[in-house]
């Protein structure tokens, strides 16, 4: 809905404020939850999580409306692609690319950002679970220490998604999400040499910026590839290769940890953000005028 209702030139400041309201949720509702378990009792946050769903139905069904009619064929001029859209000239092709131009003149950016998609949600997930973990264990950081590092780290992507979004609608995106992740390779290998809370405290900043810097972004130039009239189809699956990268990397997360050394997720994890950076960098274009 949100990529529906922004201008295209204002679409990745409109999902930067979309972002900021995701990631303000993410800081305030751990802490809520936490002190109504401590005052009350384990099961309050269960039911004021209901409420707050019930609450959320009660407020798409009144004001939400849809805004974009249901188109059935694409009609747009071929001077408006970044690239020609090339007939299908063999099975093969049919088989592989038949589907994709179906939902995109810009088959070759839908596949390029969905795979940088998977990429960016595999590699947080691969050390997300292993890092508090690590800080507790392997640094000596307390588990007051570990709430305060990735409260900071929310805190970081809350105050830079929408200075961002704003940036990359004017300079452009495709620069702004190779920039966040850079931020995603650094602070991944700089977790191994941290050794301690404050300079721990400086990567998970620096984390929480590639964060703000990546995520509006990315969702930004893939809403720019499909019409709108197919955006709630291309966008399940575009979600689907962000969840599967968020279960496969926790799982592989967690096995690299335990059977090789604490080390390893922050390597791997810091090796696919520069695969992801490289592939954005050869397969993503952002076209001269949305689909």
């Amino acid at each position: 809905m949100v990529v529906d209702i922004a201008l295209p030139q204002d679409r990745a400041k409109a999902l930067g404020l979309y972002e900021t309201m995701h990631f303000l949720g993410m800081i305030v509702g751990p802490i809520l939850g936490g002190v109504l378990a401590d005052v009350f009792n384990i099961g309050v946050p269960f039911f004021v999580c209901g409420g707050l769903a019930f609450i959320t139905t009660a407020l798409v069904i009144f004001t939400v409306r849809e805004t974009v009619p249901t188109i059935t064929k694409i009609d747009a001029p071929q001077a408006e692609f970044d690239f020609p859209v090339k007939p299908v000239s063999s099975k093969s092709q049919r088989i592989n690319f038949e589907g994709i131009r179906q939902l995109t003149p810009f088959p070759r950016v839908f596949c390029g950002i969905c795979v940088a998609r998977f990429i960016i949600a595999f590699s947080n997930s691969l050390i997300q679970p292993v890092l508090s973990v690590y800080a507790n264990e392997t640094l000596g950081i307390s588990e007051a220490g570990v709430g305060i590092l990735f409260s900071v780290m929310g805190a970081v992507a809350l105050f830079t998604t929408l200075p961002l979004g704003s940036a990359a609608d004017n300079i452009g995106r495709k620069p702004v999400l190779i920039l966040g992740k850079v931020f995603d390779v650094a602070s991944a290998f700089l977790v191994i040499f941290s050794g301690s809370f404050w300079p721990l405290f400086f990567v998970m900043m620096l984390r929480g910026f590639g964060r703000g810097a990546t995520n509006p972004a990315v969702t930004a130039i893939f809403s720019s590839v499909i019409p709108a009239s197919k955006r709630g189809r291309s966008m399940g699956i575009f979600n689907s290769f962000q969840n599967v990268g968020l279960v496969v990397g926790s799982s592989v997360g967690g096995f690299l940890f335990e059977f090789y050394s604490a080390e390893t997720p922050f390597i791997a994890c810091g090796i696919l953000s520069l695969i992801g950076a490289a592939l954005v960098f050869l397969m993503v274009s952002e076209p001269k005028h949305d689909a």
